[in-house]
């Protein structure tokens, strides 16, 4: 989280170099837009091979009384740097990259838009969600329904991490063909 606040700050500043209400309307929100896809796909990029190596190790499944693959994260990520090449901890980063788009892109607009739903439907009596169970509520909603947008391309991710690894299958030639 702060490797995004950082990033998007230092983005936002110099898309918007002047004082945020000089820009209005679709200018604002192409801009702010562009630096939260930016801030996200850095942030993935930092911290994609810890999510790598965490898929990995959870995927290591081995029965009772035989030997793990990886017996810590230091030896997951050294067996996957020189088994796999540099970039080898960076396997299905496309995905992630691809979901962390979607996410800046839609996050806020969908909980918009339940929010204005609930008002429409008249949930709140004065024309804002103002409790605290009602935003609640409204962000619930809204995370489900990004969830299950974004549900594929975790899928495809996962998939390509483990494509080839120390103990799986090299099942596909390249990230593409999984999907």
């Amino acid at each position: 989280m702060l490797i995004k606040v950082a990033f998007y700050d230092r983005i936002k500043n110099a898309l918007m170099p002047y004082n945020s209400s000089k820009y209005s309307g679709l200018d604002y929100f192409i801009r702010a837009q562009t630096a939260a896809v930016l801030c996200m796909s850095i942030s993935t990029i930092f911290t994609y091979p810890f999510d790598l190596l965490h898929t990995r190790i959870t995927a290591d499944v081995t029965p009772k009384g035989r030997q793990r693959v990886y017996s810590s994260t230091f030896q997951c990520f050294n067996r996957t740097n020189l088994d796999e090449g540099r970039f080898g901890c960076y396997k299905g980063v496309e995905f992630a990259i691809a979901a962390a788009i979607v996410r800046s892109m839609f996050q806020l607009p969908i909980y918009d838009m339940v929010k204005m739903t609930a008002e429409k439907i008249g949930m709140d009596k004065d024309g804002t969600v103002g409790s605290f169970t009602q935003r609640i509520g409204a962000s619930f909603v809204s995370g489900l329904a990004l969830a299950t947008i974004l549900y594929p391309f975790d899928t495809f991710k996962r998939n390509a991490q483990l494509n080839g690894g120390i103990g799986y299958r090299q099942a596909f030639s390249d990230p593409y063909e999984c999907a």
